[in-house]
């Protein structure tokens, strides 16, 4: 885990151009997170072969602003950024900080996106979440910002959400704007009585066909500024902020195959539980021998990893793995994790609980219905 922090220099009154790509990786100039990485599989069950893919990505920031002649450029990002490693499983990073004097700042920019191809269907979730923002110094504030999607296929339906993504405490020039707007809502952004651009917030993209194919690019802030929007270090500034975003995407068939199955299956997934201040989010890839943990708490500002799955069992529709664990970096730790799928979409139906056990008689449990994301048993 790293911080981020730009300083805009100048050179004869004439503002440098900066570009800071995280990871070697510069991401799309607006609006998208659709995460590059992909992975097919084959997997046979006694009644039927879905043979499909799935990627996601998730980033907390991005910044691209230019000038009107073309003498200022400010990109940062978009980071951190994850995509879906080709073999699937889970991909996260958590940044602690960033700081774009007049543009941006924030504290702890987590990301993670999970997803595979089981026997019976395969699906992915992103997560992406941004704590204590500020942006266009103090034009606009928010205690956090979760953009989260899900995709899930099994051959015959597919079908995509951004359900759970959220905003807490989020003011744009003095005016509270609700936690949970609806897709696609735009408001213009004022400065006083001036007009400098729009807000587009809960930004959802949907493709695919609904049947073997489905996907989503959820942008939760997305602030576009008009022609010379902003004047920073006397140049006017234009383009576009992004704070928040998740790719999620299936593509899943049925195709004959040899009866089978995966021995003892596995479950991936993750999402959100809890709402307003006190929430936390969470991923994990668990099966017999293999695995990992990400859970954060937000409201206590608490981090689990578990690094590794030495104990996995079903019954039922629910999953029990155990395994040792990172209690804020730090080694020594234990952790349990419940989780049931309960059924398709998983907001409101999934079950999570977790406890994690340490050294000076440290202990922590929480549990809960998802209110965003998607639990998957393979």
């Amino acid at each position: 885990m790293s911080r981020i922090s730009v300083s805009l220099a100048s050179a004869c009154g004439i503002a440098l151009a900066l570009s800071l790509p995280v990871n070697g990786v510069a991401g799309p100039k607006s609006g998208g997170s659709k995460g590059g990485s992909t992975t097919t599989t084959t997997t046979t069950s006694t009644d039927y072969t879905v043979s499909g893919s799935v990627s996601g990505g998730a980033y907390g920031a991005l910044v691209d602003l230019h000038a009107l002649l073309g003498l200022v450029g400010v990109r940062v990002g978009p980071i951190p950024q994850v995509t879906l490693p080709a073999s699937g499983g889970l991909e996260a990073e958590t940044l602690l900080g960033l700081s774009v004097p007049g543009i941006i700042s924030s504290a702890t920019l987590p990301a993670l996106t999970v997803g595979a191809v089981g026997p019976h269907a395969a699906g992915s979730t992103s997560v992406a979440t941004v704590e204590n923002l500020d942006v266009l110094d103090g034009l606009i504030t928010a205690d956090a910002i979760v953009a989260l999607c899900s995709s899930w296929g099994n051959g015959s339906i597919a079908v995509t959400g951004g359900e759970g993504s959220s905003l807490v405490n989020l003011v744009i020039a003095g005016n509270t704007i609700a936690a949970n707007p609806e897709p696609n809502t735009k408001i213009p952004l004022l400065d006083g009585f001036l007009k400098i651009g729009d807000v587009i917030l809960n930004e959802q993209v949907y493709s695919g066909d609904g049947v073997h194919t489905s996907a989503v690019d959820v942008n939760m802030l997305h602030v576009k500024l008009a022609d010379g929007g902003v004047l920073l270090n006397g140049q006017l500034l234009s383009g576009d902020i992004v704070v928040s975003s998740a790719h999620c995407d299936v593509d899943a068939s049925l195709v004959p195959g040899t009866p089978g199955g995966v021995d003892g299956g596995f479950m991936t997934g993750g999402g959100k539980i809890g709402q307003g201040k006190s929430f936390a989010t969470f991923g994990f890839d668990a099966r017999q021998g293999s695995g990992e943990l990400q859970y954060i708490d937000h409201g206590t500002g608490l981090k689990i990893h578990g690094t590794s799955v030495t104990s996995f069992s079903i019954s039922g529709n629910c999953a029990e793995f155990s395994g040792p664990a990172k209690k804020d970096n730090v080694d020594g730790y234990t952790y349990d994790v419940q989780a049931c799928d309960n059924g398709e979409p998983g907001v409101g139906a999934d079950t999570f609980s977790i406890t994690a056990t340490g050294p000076n008689g440290f202990s922590y449990t929480r549990s809960g219905t998802l209110s965003g994301g998607n639990l998957q048993l393979h």
